[in-house]
């Protein structure tokens, strides 16, 4: 039997990961409709870009502390006990720089935050396009280990020196796919993968390719 599942759904996005004051509530009722959309198509988890509150910062010469980011973690904290109410996690993803994440948001300190904010129903999302833009993919492939909370991964390939967002078909980048995948089943990764590329590639053909590519390059060797 052929049928749909839904495994993730994305939290609402906020420009530049800056969220006003006067957007706080709304964001939040927002987040809650999320939430129960997600409980309803019995969802896993909810991606999420964090969003931090206006006036803060990430004082990157902490090395980094995140006690800059007081009200911000509160609000990630608070979003964290919404989505349990609706029996789901929520996976914070890495960022590419922007107003809110000045250096960008990178794997290894969404896993600190985690951490930090100690929820059970928290974990990380890998987005690899991200991890281009911060310069952060040799990092990928050093830093598996941070898996035990990863959530789930967004897939696309990248250009080594591209400053931008390429989300370019798996295979198509300078990826290096079969040593990601080796590293995966090294620590029994076994969650989601959800392949993100720009719609002039969203072709059937290409999803055949794609899929195609995936798992040869996902299996054991």
């Amino acid at each position: 039997m052929i049928g749909v599942r839904i495994r993730s759904l994305h939290a609402p996005f906020i420009k530049d990961c800056v969220l006003y004051q006067k957007d706080y509530i709304n964001y939040l009722k927002r987040f809650e409709e999320c939430c129960r959309k997600g409980c309803i198509y019995n969802a896993s988890y909810i991606v999420i870009h964090l969003p931090v509150i206006e006036g803060e910062q990430l004082a990157i010469e902490t090395n980094p502390s995140f006690e800059s980011l007081k009200n911000s973690l509160l609000l990630w904290s608070k979003m964290a006990e919404e989505a349990n109410h609706y029996r789901l996690k929520l996976a914070f993803e890495n960022l590419p720089p922007n107003e809110g994440w000045p250096q960008g948001c990178t794997w290894k300190m969404t896993y600190q935050i985690v951490k930090m904010l100690k929820k059970n129903n928290i974990g990380t999302c890998l987005d690899i396009s991200h991890c281009f833009v911060n310069k952060q993919t040799s990092a990928i492939l050093t830093e598996c280990e941070l898996a035990d909370l990863l959530l789930g991964i967004h897939v696309s390939d990248g250009i080594w020196d591209s400053k931008r967002d390429c989300h370019l078909p798996p295979g198509e980048g300078d990826f290096l796919w079969n040593t990601f995948f080796s590293l995966l089943h090294k620590f029994e990764y076994n969650g989601s993968l959800v392949v993100e590329v720009n719609t002039p590639y969203s072709d059937g053909h290409l999803i055949k390719k794609i899929f195609c590519y995936l798992k040869e390059n996902s299996v054991r060797r």
